[in-house]
């Protein structure tokens, strides 16, 4: 990372951020083009700081069918805390606060318990409860699990920095 006074290495500071954000950028190819889709997610901490996304759509759609021919290698970013801090009398000297993370893993849909266990965890990021769902919630939708490779993030103001 060019910009390490913004690096966030710590994986229970990367935990933190993720609990803020509830928009995840899920970048997929389909062979020809990239593709970039906006959805609500959920995540759950794995053993040796893996992480795994979760994320629902429709039953039919291009993301389903980008996976379904095979081309499940997807990146993912999110950010939240957005704040421009303007400089009024020299506005190319404002600075924006943020903080974000990316990563890159391999997608997969869900299916059976592990596609409602999905489903609440989604539910459980956004709203901070796991809700009593119906029988067969799930089988009017997919559930999508993006197992993380690798993971980074980046804030600012950063208190590890020194500027």
């Amino acid at each position: 990372m060019r910009r390490t006074d913004k690096e966030v290495t710590d994986f229970e500071v990367i935990d933190q951020i993720l609990q803020q954000c509830n928009v995840l950028r899920l970048g997929f190819w389909d062979g020809n083009e990239p593709y970039v889709v906006p959805v609500n997610f959920g995540y759950e901490k794995k053993t040796g700081d893996k992480i795994h996304v979760y994320a629902h759509g429709a039953l039919a759609g291009r993301k389903i069918e980008i996976i379904k021919n095979g081309h499940t290698r997807v990146a993912i970013q999110m950010d939240c805390a957005n704040n421009l801090k303007l400089n009024p009398s020299n506005p190319c000297d404002s600075t924006m606060e943020f903080m974000s993370v990316m990563g890159a893993g391999n997608v997969h849909l869900l299916e059976g318990e592990d596609k409602r266990r999905g489903l609440e965890i989604i539910f459980e990021h956004l709203s901070g409860i796991v809700p009593d769902l119906p029988p067969h919630a799930e089988d009017r939708i997919n559930v999508l699990c993006v197992e993380l490779d690798w993971v980074t993030a980046k804030r600012w103001p950063n208190p590890k920095s020194s500027s």
